[in-house]
C-alpha cells in the first residue's frame, strides 16, 4: 500500500509477508485463531477476475499450499445501509467455491497437497479462485473454511467492493506512458528502480530500454510491471520484478517487458507518474502495489494481476499472446 494513512488502517490486520487489501481482521475465540487478510486491490462488478486471499496466525505464521474453501455474504450496500433493505431484492452472491495456493514467483516448485504452517522455507503466497463477479458493490464479508495440519479452522473477514474499478483492466487501452529510461538527467537513479539507491547497478536492465508509447508505436506486445522492490509493504515486488526479468530472457525477442518503480520520491510522498498512470489514474486513494498488465500488439490491455502474480499465470498468458 502507498497511503500511510490507508496502512495504518490495515496494518493490523494483514501479516509482513501477506500483502493487504481491505480486509478487516477476525473476531476474537478458538474457532477464529485463523486470520483473513483480502489481498485483492480493485475489486468491482465491472471486473470478471480471480479473487485472492491470505492466511495467517500469529503465534504460529502464514499458510501455505493447498485449498481451502470461501463463500460469500453481501452485509452492507453503498451507502452504509443494512442489505438486504426494505422492498428490495437480496444480493445474490457469488457460489462458494475453492481457493488454490499460488506462491509468489521464486517458490512455484513447491508441492503438498495440505495447507501447512510449516512449509518449506521461503515459500510464500496467497489463496486464488477462479475467475468470479461481485454483483454489486457495498461491503462484502468472505468467510474461510481450512484444514491446516489436521485443525479445522473458519474465520472470516470484511472487504469492500468499489462500485467502480479505477485501474485498467481487461479490454481497456492501454496507457500510452512516457517513463524515465536509465541515464536520464532530470529524475534521481531510484526513481527508475528504488534498488538503484543502494546499488549502483541497475538490477534489471532489460525492463528499461524503451518506453512504453514506443513500444505501442512499433505494434509490440508488452508485459508491464509497477513495484518497488525496496519499499513494497508485501515484499512481493522484488520476486515479481525479477521473474519480469527473467522472462525478458526468454520472450524478449516477441514481448516488450517494461518495469515502472513506484516512487519518485519515497520520503516524499510523491510518487512517479508513469506508475499513477497504470494503477493511480484517479487519484492515490485506492492505489496500491504491485501490478502486472498485459497489453497485445493493438495496445489493449489483455490481462491485469493484482498483489501476486505466479509464474504459471504470466507464461500461459504470454503463450497466448505470442501465438
Amino acid at each position: 500500500m502507498w497511503l500511510v494513512k490507508r496502512l495504518a488502517l490495515l496494518v493490523g490486520c494483514c501479516a509482513v509477508s501477506v500483502a493487504c487489501g481491505t480486509g478487516a481482521e477476525s473476531g476474537p475465540g478458538p474457532s477464529q485463531e485463523l486470520i483473513a487478510a483480502v489481498a485483492s486491490f480493485d475489486v468491482s462488478p465491472e471486473r470478471t477476475e480471480r479473487f485472492i486471499v491470505g492466511l495467517f496466525a500469529r503465534d504460529r505464521g502464514d499458510v501455505a499450499l493447498g485449498d481451502i474453501e470461501l463463500s460469500f455474504a453481501h452485509r452492507d450496500g453503498p451507502t452504509g445501509e443494512s442489505e438486504p433493505s426494505s422492498g428490495s431484492d437480496p444480493v445474490v452472491a457469488p457460489a462458494p467455491t475453492s481457493a488454490r495456493f499460488l506462491p509468489i514467483p521464486g517458490t512455484e516448485q513447491v508441492t503438498g497437497d495440505e495447507p501447512t504452517f510449516a512449509p518449506p522455507a521461503g515459500v510464500r503466497g496467497v489463496y486464488a479462485t477462479t475467475p468470479i463477479r461481485f454483483p454489486a458493490p457495498g461491503v462484502w464479508e468472505v468467510t474461510v473454511d481450512a484444514s491446516v495440519d489436521g485443525q479445522v479452522f473458519t474465520t472470516s473477514t470484511l472487504f469492500e467492493v468499489y462500485a467502480n474499478s479505477v485501474v485498467p483492466g481487461a479490454g481497456d487501452a492501454a496507457p500510452r506512458t512516457v517513463q524515465p529510461l536509465p541515464g536520464d538527467p532530470s529524475v534521481a537513479p531510484e526513481s527508475i528502480d528504488s534498488r538503484l539507491g543502494f546499488d549502483e547497478e541497475l538490477p534489471d536492465p532489460g525492463l528499461h530500454k524503451t518506453t512504453i508509447a514506443d513500444a505501442l508505436d512499433a505494434g509490440r506486445p508488452v508485459m508491464v510491471t509497477v513495484t518497488t522492490p525496496v519499499f513494497c509493504v508485501s515484499r512481493f515486488c522484488g520476486p515479481i520484478t525479477d521473474e519480469l526479468a527473467r522472462l525478458e530472457t526468454e520472450y524478449g525477442d516477441r514481448v516488450e517487458f517494461v518495469h515502472l518503480e513506484v516512487w519518485k520520491d519515497f520520503e516524499g510522498g510523491v510518487l512517479n507518474q508513469a506508475a499513477a498512470d497504470w494503477v493511480a489514474p484517479q487519484g492515490t486513494e485506492r492505489a496500491a502495489e504491485p501490478w502486472v498488465f498485459l497489453v497485445d500488439s493493438t495496445g489493449t490491455i489483455t490481462s491485469r494481476w493484482d498483489n501476486v502474480a505466479s509464474v504459471q499465470e504470466l507464461t500461459a498468458a504470454l503463450d497466448e499472446i505470442v501465438g
